[in-house]
């Protein structure tokens, strides 16, 4: 029996967003673990990993790139998915910031409230008041 290539065998599970999983799974790896902590100091750690998130472009995905997105809903999706792998309340965190968040902003704004409020939201200096 010939063995399996591992690494073919991933990117063909990952279909069209791989390059976007494998980008993500090479953030989340770079965390440390959570374990022990208690609450405020969990919340600060996950508030850490956001700004991450955000430097490293990940929160663009969904959004136009007018505003300085990617225009990409598909790989914002398949991002989001992978975070759930590392860190839930990281993904929760981020499904609210710039799901929720941002989504409301960019479905329900006119063009004037892209312009200066979704860059805020994706670098992360406009967070919802839930955010800490």
């Amino acid at each position: 029996m010939k063995p399996v290539d591992v690494r073919s065998l991933r990117t063909l599970v990952d279909g069209r967003w791989a390059d976007v999983r494998a980008k993500t799974r090479d953030h989340l790896n770079r965390f440390e673990p959570t374990d022990g902590l208690e609450t405020d100091a969990h919340r600060e750690q996950v508030f850490r990993r956001m700004k991450s998130l955000a430097a490293s472009g990940y929160a663009g995905l969904a959004f136009p790139a007018a505003v300085g997105g990617d225009d990409d809903l598909g790989g914002s999706v398949a991002s989001f998915e992978m975070l759930a792998y590392g860190d839930l309340s990281l993904m929760v965190k981020a499904g609210v910031q710039w799901g929720l968040f941002g989504g409301a902003i960019q479905a329900l704004g006119t063009e004037r409230h892209h312009r200066e409020y979704l860059p805020a939201v994706m670098s992360l200096d406009l967070p919802p008041a839930v955010s800490r």
